[in-house]
């Protein structure tokens, strides 16, 4: 997986990994930023390892207890913050 991806690709891709099963049911960009997918339900404690595996996959990265427990791992915009700090340390931004 390359590091040269923006916030922006980044964005793109969790979005699409998050919609892979149902769609967000926000409509603009921003709201599905800050969408808590994990407070409405949208993933269930059942699909959670599928997405972790998928993240980490994607981006070639290895999200940590204390990334999964944060807030900022509930909304997308959360996960876009996680993947680019790992992604830019890895390249050493």
């Amino acid at each position: 997986m390359e590091n040269t991806l923006n916030k922006d690709e980044i964005a793109a891709k969790v979005i699409a990994i998050l919609e892979q099963e149902d769609p967000l049911p926000e409509a603009s960009l921003e709201d599905k930023l800050d969408y808590r997918y994990l407070d409405t339900g949208h993933i269930d404690s059942f699909s959670i390892m599928n997405l972790i595996v998928e993240l980490e996959d994607t981006f070639d990265i290895k999200l940590s207890s204390e990334d999964t427990q944060s807030d900022q791992f509930r909304t997308a915009r959360g996960l876009v913050s996680i993947i680019s700090g790992y992604l830019s340390a890895s390249v050493g931004w």
